[in-house]
């Protein structure tokens, strides 16, 4: 199975007084594949692939042999935790089938 993914990808630096500034950089970040062959309240992805990752928008390909029902952002939780204590970011999306 093809599963394409957009990802919106902003970092930025905190200088301990609340004022964030931006950094452009790459990373590579994992990404977690949800699929049918886990429990749907399976907590962790039976398939992870490490992807790079720009500033901005960018475009993924991920494959799976087995049909996917969601991917994830940071699996691991080890970039994202702020982001999802703010409440401000989502980090899974479902997956449509084709």
């Amino acid at each position: 199975y093809r599963i394409d993914v957009d990802v919106e990808k902003h970092k930025v630096e905190d200088d301990g007084l609340g004022n964030e500034t931006p950094v452009k950089d790459e990373e590579y970040i994992d990404m977690g594949i949800f699929t049918a062959a886990i429990s749907p309240d399976s907590q962790l992805p039976d398939i992870i692939r490490p992807v790079k990752l720009k500033e901005g928008m960018n475009h993924i390909t991920l494959y799976a042999g087995r049909p996917p029902v969601k991917v994830m952002v940071d699996p691991h939780y080890l970039l994202m935790h702020q982001l999802l204590l703010s409440g401000k970011g989502q980090q899974w999306k479902k997956v449509q089938i084709l």
